[in-house]
């Protein structure tokens, strides 16, 4: 998906204003959310199935309309915002809010999920012990 823009008609919380994006691999499962009308506004992100094997969540049927026919789960690329902390294991992601892009049509958007056990400040090392004397 690199070079390719995503459009994200609705913008993202906090960056309503940008509808463009392109995505970066940094160092997967890292990579750079970057805004094309401004490329000093970008987001760091990650694919949470890497640190959340068993992550899991129902696409609302809304946006799965919204994003494009989903002829395969291979169509849907989920990425979750994260925040870098030092040290490193007080890092988190957002595993409450995904944005979800449609791998064909090129179409995001990112969700809030309701009634889920998950938080938007999850542990990103989640089988790391939390450095002492740090808040998650």
């Amino acid at each position: 998906m690199d070079d390719r823009v995503i459009h994200f008609r609705r913008g993202l919380p906090g960056f309503l204003s940008y509808t463009r994006w392109r995505l970066y691999a940094e160092a997967p499962p890292f990579y750079v959310l970057e805004a094309v009308e401004a490329p000093a506004v970008a987001l760091p992100v990650a694919s949470p199935y890497a640190f959340y094997p068993d992550y899991a969540f129902t696409l609302p049927e809304d946006v799965a309309r919204r994003l494009g026919p989903l002829e395969s789960p291979e169509d849907v690329v989920v990425l979750a915002v994260v925040t870098v902390r030092m040290p490193k294991e007080a890092s988190t992601i957002n595993l409450r809010a995904p944005v979800v892009v449609h791998a064909r049509t090129l179409l995001g958007e990112q969700i809030v999920l309701e009634g889920v056990p998950y938080s938007t400040r999850m542990p990103l090392f989640p089988n790391r012990p939390a450095p002492a004397g740090k808040d998650r």
